[in-house]
C-alpha cells in the first residue's frame, strides 16, 4: 500500500513539473508574438523624432528669441502711433514716453543678436592667428657696462670695457621648431555648398528686414523728439524737462549707434554671400578664397 501510494506521488509531481515547462514556454512564445516588427518601427521612429528635436534644439531657441524680438518691435511700432496725439502739448511728456520706446527697441535688437542672426554667424576661412613672440633678450638690449670708478670725473676720455675672453665655438643642435607655432594664418574652413550659400542669404535678408524696421522706427523717433524740441523752445524754461531730453537724447544716440553698426554688418554679410556664390558659379574649387570673415 505504501509502495503504491509512493509510486502515484512521484507519477503526480512529474506531471507537475511535464506541464510547468509547457506553460513556460507557452508563455515565452505569447510574450515573442507580442514583439511584432510594428511596434518595433515605432519604437525606432519615436527615437529618432527625439534625435532630430535634439538637434533642432539650438536653432528653434533661436528663432523664437528672434520671433519675440520681433514681436516686440512691432508692440513698439502700434504705441509710437499714440505718442504724438497723446503729448502734441506735452513735450516732456513725449520725451519720457518716447524714452520708453528708445529702451524697448534697445531691448528687441540686442535679443535678436544675442540670438545668433545670420550675420554672426557668417562661416569664417581665414583668420588671424597671434602673432609669434618676440625674443625676449636683443642686442639693443644689453645693458651698459658700469663707469670705472678709479676713473676721475674731470677725464672725457670714455672708458673701455673690460673685455671677457672668448670661448671656443661649440657645435650647436639645430632648434626644433614646434609646428604651427609660427603660422600666421589659421587652416581655411571647408568651402560652403551652393545651397548653404542660398540658406544663409535667406537668414541675412530676414536681419536686413529686421533691422530695416528697427531703424525705421529710430527715425521716427527722433523726428518727433525734434518736434518736441520746437515745442519747448516757446515754452518757460523746465529743469525737469531738460533731463527728461537728456535722457532720450542719450539713449536714442546710443540706439542710433547700434543700428547703423548692426545694418552695416548684415550689408557686409550679404555682399560676403553673393560673391561666394559668384565665385562658385565660376569655379567650384575656388570657393574657399572668398570663405572670409566678415
Amino acid at each position: 500500500m505504501t509502495v503504491a501510494l509512493l509510486a502515484q506521488s512521484q507519477t503526480l509531481q512529474t506531471s507537475a513539473s511535464q506541464a510547468g515547462g509547457l506553460w513556460r514556454r507557452d508563455a515565452a512564445a505569447a510574450n515573442a508574438d507580442t514583439d511584432t516588427p510594428s511596434e518595433n518601427s515605432e519604437i525606432r521612429d519615436s527615437l529618432s523624432a527625439t534625435l532630430e528635436a535634439l538637434r533642432n534644439a539650438p536653432e528653434t531657441a533661436r528663432q523664437a528669441a528672434q520671433n519675440r524680438a520681433r514681436e516686440r518691435v512691432e508692440a513698439v511700432r502700434e504705441q509710437l502711433k499714440l505718442v504724438k496725439p497723446l503729448y502734441a502739448e506735452n513735450p516732456e511728456g513725449m520725451a519720457k514716453a518716447l524714452r520708453h520706446l528708445v529702451k524697448e527697441l534697445n531691448t528687441a535688437l540686442k535679443a535678436y543678436k544675442d540670438a545668433g542672426g545670420d550675420a554672426a554667424q557668417l562661416s569664417g576661412g581665414l583668420t588671424r592667428a597671434p602673432a609669434p613672440a618676440s625674443a625676449k633678450t636683443t642686442a639693443s638690449d644689453a645693458t651698459e657696462a658700469p663707469a670705472d670708478p678709479e676713473r676721475s670725473e674731470g677725464d672725457a676720455t670714455p672708458a673701455v670695457p673690460a673685455q671677457e675672453p672668448t670661448a671656443p665655438v661649440k657645435d650647436h643642435p639645430a632648434p626644433v621648431i614646434e609646428p604651427g607655432r609660427y603660422d600666421t594664418l589659421a587652416p581655411a574652413a571647408p568651402a560652403p555648398s551652393r545651397e548653404g550659400l542660398e540658406a544663409r542669404k535667406g537668414g541675412l535678408k530676414g536681419d536686413e528686414d529686421f533691422v530695416n524696421k528697427v531703424d525705421g522706427l529710430t527715425r521716427k523717433i527722433r523726428e518727433l523728439f525734434e518736434t518736441a524740441k520746437i515745442k519747448a523752445a516757446f515754452q518757460a524754461r523746465d529743469s525737469d524737462r531738460a533731463d527728461a531730453f537728456e535722457a532720450l537724447e542719450d539713449d536714442l544716440g546710443e540706439l542710433e549707434d547700434d543700428v547703423f553698426d548692426y545694418k552695416r554688418d548684415v550689408q557686409d554679410a550679404l555682399i560676403s554671400v553673393d560673391l561666394q556664390t559668384k565665385l562658385l558659379e565660376r569655379s567650384p574649387s575656388a570657393t574657399s578664397a572668398l570663405a572670409i570673415t566678415v
